[in-house]
């Protein structure tokens, strides 16, 4: 079932809606057509109590804001590119340096900020679509970009990715919803467990773009194979984790096609959240950063390790990196992509 409702207004006066999804067994999804985000999703733990383990704002100003992009569909590109540049056809194209000499999740004009066009396709289903015209962010091509929320009745998420250029262009989106397993509100993740599907990971430069190397997980803290605390070896002297303040690193997905990407469990909920999905790669981001000065949902102080990140994608910077798969949409292709989001307890 799918209702809708104003979720408040923009400055400019435009109305922010939000669509409600629930299944039969009562799990529900809150998402706006503000950057098509990830308002809510409220999940039964292990008693059956339903609880909200996505942070997130109560009101639009935050979310317009992009504070800390919670929940917000990434686009066009999310992650790092070095310098802010890249070629493509022998033409160069350059962006906007946000982040130290870096663009990252395609600021300052990123999807996660904008206005997206709701539109309910199912009983069970939202898709929302953004124009972006040519030149748009600085990245070449009219390009038709949608992300459909489907909740399916035995309590998982998929979001489905769909996109078509007129010109060569990039293409490289995600999600970046924070989780926490017990409760958005209830302190810091370092006691959820997390399983990764990656034998290799990829390191950092100082400036938080990948080396370009493929490294080995074992014998370091980046070593997930096994359900491991995320907390267990986050605040080990490590070269990569100072350059992190933490993890904020990719890691490469063993194996092809639709997989399992990771797996996180919550220490006290008994939730288990599955992430599934066809991209080569997952970003791990232990939410360094959070400490926020705004009041989440019902007045929570979210404090940092208070979510975790687990965004599927291509390696960042591969723009410039051509050992890996590239984000490049090719002029009339469909760019179509999933990732599932699977919670039991």
């Amino acid at each position: 079932m799918v209702t809708v409702s104003e979720f408040g207004k923009l400055s400019d006066g435009t109305s922010v809606s939000k669509y409600t999804i629930k299944n039969a067994a009562g799990m529900e999804l809150q998402v706006l057509d503000l950057g098509a985000i990830l308002q809510s999703a409220i999940v039964p733990d292990k008693d059956g109590k339903m609880i909200d383990v996505t942070l997130g704002y109560d009101t639009v100003e935050p979310y317009a804001e992009g504070m800390n992009c919670f929940g917000g569909t990434i686009g066009r590109h999310a992650n790092r590119i070095k310098n802010g540049t890249f070629e493509i056809d022998g033409v160069t194209y350059q962006l906007f340096l946000n982040d130290g000499i870096n663009n990252l999740h395609s600021m300052p004009d990123g999807f996660h900020i904008r206005m997206f066009k709701g539109e309910i396709v199912g009983e069970n289903a939202v898709k929302f679509t953004i124009d972006s015209p040519d030149g748009d962010q600085g990245f070449p091509g009219h390009a038709v970009c949608s992300v459909t929320y489907t909740l399916t009745e035995d309590n998982a998420m998929e979001l489905s990715y769909d996109c078509e250029s007129d010109k060569d262009t990039v293409m490289n989106m995600t999600n970046h919803a924070y989780w926490n397993l017990d409760g958005h509100g209830e302190g810091s993740v370092e006691k959820h467990l997390l399983k990764l599907n990656a034998v290799n990971y990829t390191p950092l430069l100082p400036n938080q773009t990948p080396s370009g190397e493929v490294v080995p997980v074992e014998g370091t803290p980046f070593d997930f194979r096994e359900f491991k605390e995320i907390g267990k070896e986050l605040h080990t002297e490590n070269e990569q984790l100072t350059i992190g303040s933490g993890y904020d690193h990719n890691f490469m997905i063993d194996g092809e096609g639709m997989r399992v990407h990771a797996v996180l469990k919550g220490e006290k909920s008994g939730i288990t959240m599955t992430v599934c999905s066809d991209l080569p790669a997952i970003q791990l981001y232990t939410g360094n950063c959070l400490d926020t000065k705004e009041p989440g949902k019902g007045g929570a102080q979210y404090v940092r390790y208070g979510g975790v990140a687990l965004e599927t994608q291509y390696v960042p910077d591969a723009l410039n990196l051509p050992q890996f798969e590239s984000p490049i949409l090719k002029a009339g292709e469909k760019y179509l992509t999933k990732t599932i989001y699977k919670f039991e307890a």
